[in-house]
């Protein structure tokens, strides 16, 4: 919440949603980058090319999108050293400052009419999200209209703040018209100054020159220039083109310089030649360092046209071949190769001309270089190719979920199996009352022919009995009795002692021998089949939630230029959760908040997703987001335990899964007691583990039917289980001998039942899926058998539903475990579960 507020407030200074409040803020790197754009444009707006022509200014400021107003400022400040020309370009260049804002603010006010013409006629335009520019446009539109019109105090103010704030929110920014419109004003600003210079000079030749050679210039470079700060996906594969006309217009703009004989346009072009190659390698660092050299002119020192260069390309190459093996070396072979080609063609004059302002250059380059100060080339940050980067991403992200998945249900079994280990030692152990049974049976036999019996039996009957419970107590605790353990005087009376403690301890150890026989628990019956199906089922469940989804991922690269982050990579993935992320993004070029980026995915890919979350990289920053929960669930049960037993034989239980499953699991085991509420437990236990590991529940269940048939019980167990995607809403009831279940869906009750046996009985599993999808409001209501066993004893039950209804959940159950003692024939174990279903909550942390 913190990051996205700061986000939102300190780095983007966005209007917020409303429109009552807009915070700008500029950052420190945003402050930095405006100056260096104000001093380029003082740089190009002084240079001037053949026959007294100035198109690099005007270009600059017709091309870019950011930072306008500084540019702006540099082109002032370098009209005023312009001799005779200072009054006409600054008007020129104020002239293309208002002339582009007027045209972006028409063209928006164009896109949002043709919006509104579009919605007065019913067209539903989410589904053309990704081709509409201006759909939060006019839906900010839309809003404030509709709130003005309750509002007349201040209406006016509310209109313009909420107007404003579509406008930038919607990425029409003041200056963000088409390409082609900012080729019409610079073709527009080189026409007024050319006629001006033509007609203020007498209408000569070299004026006339000058303005045909501007009227064509100016249009080419604003194009050339464009590509660097353009945003539209479409113009991404000409970044270079863009760069390369820039490295020569600042190098050209540099020769007339001279600093106590130290060369800027040299050094410029030896720092472009090493820039392009630690960026791009040894050819594209030859190639903008021969660029860069010719832009260098033929006046460079004592040298010949040709010079300048060879020697940056020949510094592009060498930089870009040694730059990875060592920078250093690098700097060393630069050095080297610009003063042999130096001596080659101006003998030893080099050493005061070439070589100094190769040593200048690298010492400059060098340092930003080490400490990471220099941006990358727009050429190369602007990704345009994705398809090895997203592999790469989805590949590392699929591993780690995959680690974390296999983790999950490992941990799964290992719980499950410690629990049923400890269900099999206590299986294994005969109960207390068996044994006392042995020890009765061994005594009987015995003092039937001893003639103490009547002194044992009659006289001392307490003392007796107490000795024989000490010998019960001990073997149910040793697993076997010793004479020590026998009272003292019952060892000095009895002369058959020996006998009977042996007889005991035989029949004890037949009966724990036949017990091991009998229960298969320990053997855990999780077969090579049903394993095999859990892994297989896990790894290709996994596989889907990652794979590309190509259509959703070109939606959303298109909808990126809109959004004002047309140069970031934008990847969509998952079947059933999806995962969109924005990689690349550059911050200082942001111009929607969080919630505002949210929303425009989420009218892209039609699904619900969660706040954004950022990580910063230098000065780019990642935002993914991942389909969130659009339902919750609230539950309430009560139960009741049959008459005469201790033990319920009813479990119910919910859980929430990572993969946001939502399940509700009522068993009923057969028959009643400690052997029916076992069952049932195993049932419930069982299931929780595997589906909160992220199992599947059809082999969940067909492992549950194997293992319940495997423990050597003559206990089955009904499995009502209900599965709810809390993503999508969708519901899957499976049953296996359960009870009807209801659905109480605004006032109307539906029944959902089915024809089929208890878990354990048949080797394969009988069951049935019932799916449906679920709406804000549904009631579910589970019910065992012991509430309504047949039809005609759910009339009741069906009035209660729909005539007796509370909003009160646990009321409710309580209120049909009550109702269902009064009106059924017999009694027996009772269970009710209701779930009411409701939206999720955006601020709930799941």
């Amino acid at each position: 919440m913190a990051f996205e507020k700061i986000m939102n407030s300190k780095l983007l200074g966005r209007f917020t949603e409303e429109g009552k409040s807009a915070k700008l803020a500029v950052s420190p790197v945003a402050a930095v980058k405006g100056a260096g754009m104000a001093v380029l444009a003082a740089l190009l707006g002084s240079s001037g090319a053949a026959f007294g022509c100035y198109p690099f200014g005007i270009s600059l400021l017709a091309a870019s999108d950011r930072y306008v107003p500084m540019i702006y400022f540099g082109l002032i400040i370098a009209s005023l050293f312009n001799r005779g020309q200072a009054v006409p370009m600054a008007i020129v260049y104020t002239v293309t400052l208002l002339l582009r804002y007027a045209l972006g603010r028409a063209a928006a006010d164009i896109s949002a009419e043709g919006s509104k013409s579009d919605s007065s006629r019913g067209k539903v335009h989410i589904k053309k999200a990704s081709a509409a520019p201006t759909r939060e446009h006019k839906k900010l539109f839309a809003d404030a209209d509709a709130k003005n019109s309750s509002a007349s105090g201040e209406k006016e103010q509310k209109q313009l703040l909420v107007r404003l704030a579509a406008f930038f929110q919607s990425g029409a920014k003041p200056f963000g018209e088409s390409i082609l419109l900012r080729l019409a004003t610079a073709c527009f600003a080189a026409f007024v100054l050319g006629l001006y210079r033509l007609i203020s000079g007498g209408f000569l030749y070299y004026d006339l020159f000058g303005f045909v050679l501007g009227f064509f210039l100016c249009p080419l470079l604003t194009l050339a220039y464009s590509m660097l700060f353009t945003r539209d996906e479409r113009f991404l594969r000409y970044a270079e083109l863009g760069t390369a006309a820039m490295m020569f217009s600042v190098v050209f703009a540099l020769r007339g310089y001279s600093i106590f004989g130290f060369s800027p346009a040299f050094a410029a072009a030896i720092i472009a030649a090493l820039w392009a190659a630690s960026y791009g390698g040894a050819l594209k660092g030859c190639a903008a360092g021969l660029i860069a050299g010719i832009a260098c002119g033929a006046e460079f020192g004592e040298l010949h046209i040709s010079s300048a260069p060879c020697i940056a390309a020949a510094a592009g190459l060498l930089g870009g071949l040694f730059w990875k093996l060592s920078r250093a070396f690098a700097a060393a072979a630069v050095c080297m190769i610009s003063l042999i080609l130096g001596l080659s063609t101006d003998g030893f004059g080099t050493l005061q001309t070439i070589l100094p302002d190769t040593l200048g250059a690298v010492t400059i380059f060098m340092p930003l270089a080490y400490y990471g100060l220099l941006p990358k080339l727009p050429s190369y940050a602007q990704p345009v190719s994705d398809s090895a980067g997203d592999i790469a991403l989805i590949t590392e992200k699929k591993q780690e979920d995959t680690i974390l998945r296999m983790n999950s249900l490992s941990d799964a079994l290992g719980r499950l199996s410690d629990v049923i280990y400890t269900l099999s030692d206590r299986l294994r152990r005969p109960g207390i009352i068996d044994l006392k049974q042995i020890c009765d049976s061994a005594f009987d036999r015995h003092c039937s022919r001893c003639s103490l019996a009547s002194l044992c039996l009659e006289r001392e009957c307490t003392s007796t009995l107490d000795a024989q419970s000490k010998i019960t107590t001990e073997l149910y605790t040793k697993g076997r009795v010793e004479p020590d353990a026998v009272p003292t005087f019952l060892r000095e009376r009895c002369y058959n002692l020996e006998n009977i403690l042996s007889d005991i301890n035989l029949e004890c150890a037949a009966l724990v021998e036949r017990l091991i026989r009998g229960d298969k628990t320990e053997a855990f019956a999780m077969d090579y089949e049903s394993l095999s199906k859990l892994l297989t089922e896990s790894i290709s469940e996994n596989d889907a939630e990652y794979r590309i989804d190509k259509e959703l991922t070109a939606k959303l690269r298109r909808s990126l230029k809109y959004m004002d982050m047309s140069g970031a990579r934008a990847l969509c993935w998952g079947a059933r959760k999806k995962q969109v992320i924005f990689s690349g993004v550059q911050l200082s070029g942001m111009r929607l908040g969080a919630d505002e980026i949210r929303r425009a995915a989420e009218n892209t890919i039609h699904t619900c997703l969660t706040r954004p979350k950022f990580n910063i990289d230098g000065d780019t920053v990642e935002v993914t987001m991942s389909a969130r929960r659009r339902f919750c669930v609230e539950d309430a049960r009560a139960t009741s335990v049959k008459e005469s037993e201790n033990a319920n034989g009813d479990t119910a239980l919910s859980f929430e899964t990572r993969e946001d499953y939502y399940y509700t699991l009522l068993s009923d085991g057969m028959g009643s007691g400690r052997e029916a509420a076992i069952t049932s437990k195993l049932c419930g236990i069982f299931c929780e583990q595997l589906l909160s590991g992220g199992n599947g529940k059809a082999v969940t269940l067909e492992m549950l039917n194997g293992f319940i048939r495997s423990r050597g019980s003559e206990c089955s167990a009904t499995v009502d289980l209900a599965e709810i995607d809390l993503l999508t809403g969708r519901a899957c009831f499976v049953k296996s001998g359960a009870a009807p279940s209801f659905i109480l869906r605004k006032g109307n009750l539906y029944k959902l039942q089915s024809k089929t046996v208890p878990i354990g009985i048949m080797p394969a599993l009988d069951a049935e899926q019932i799916k449906f999808d679920l709406m804000e409001g549904d009631i579910i209501i589970m019910l065992s058998d012991g509430v309504a066993q047949s039809l005609e004893d759910g009339v009741w039950l069906a009035n209660l539903l729909t005539y007796e209804w509370e909003d009160n959940l646990q009321l409710m159950a309580e209120k049909i475990i009550d109702n269902a003692a009064l009106n059924n024939k017999r009694s027996d174990d009772m269970t009710a579960v209701l779930m009411r279903v409701g939206a999720y909550e955006e601020g709930e942390d799941y």
